[in-house]
């Protein structure tokens, strides 16, 4: 006898954060109490950390990088080549540009339809010393239209870290 077909269904919970700092991080932010914060083993000199929802196999694999004012330009734009390189058949990439000249954070949001491995990525710097970057990955191949509600959901974890994201 033939199943009905089923569609995927993900029930997301009402959001709550956390706060992230860490000795040697020259920055905090704030980050879903349904996410854990992976740091590199101690000892290493690494400035990348993953942020995991196990719960629904995804990853936002992040990177820092000291920079200055003469290779700033080079860091905006390896990120725009990697979201350049992410995309497979896309419909519209948006950029959300946030500015926070109070806390001296600066960034972009971008946020890929269609059919890209890395649906969000962002990029934050101080224009002076400081620059982060972060990608959202799923652990399996999904079809864009299936997860685009956690999709969503994850692209509002992003932007509360982008909005709370200070230099020490």
């Amino acid at each position: 006898m033939p199943k009905p077909r089923g569609m995927l269904r993900i029930d997301l919970p009402a959001p709550r954060y956390a706060e992230f700092s860490a000795l040697g991080r020259p920055y905090t932010f704030r980050f879903s109490r349904l996410a854990n914060v992976e740091l590199p083993p101690v000892g290493e000199a690494d400035d990348r950390l993953n942020i995991t929802y196990p719960k629904w196999g995804v990853t936002i694999y992040c990177s820092g990088a000291a920079i200055t004012s003469a290779t700033l330009a080079a860091a905006t734009d390896e990120c725009r080549e990697l979201v350049r390189r992410s995309v497979r058949d896309v419909h519209a990439v948006t950029e959300q540009v946030y500015e926070d000249p109070d806390a001296r954070v600066y960034g972009v949001l971008f946020r890929i339809e269609g059919d890209s491995p890395a649906p969000i990525r962002f990029m934050l710097t101080d224009s002076a010393a400081h620059f982060f970057q972060g990608a959202l990955y799923y652990s399996d191949r999904v079809s864009p239209d299936s997860v685009a509600p956690l999709t969503d959901y994850l692209l509002r974890d992003v932007a509360v870290l982008i909005q709370t994201f200070r230099w020490k």
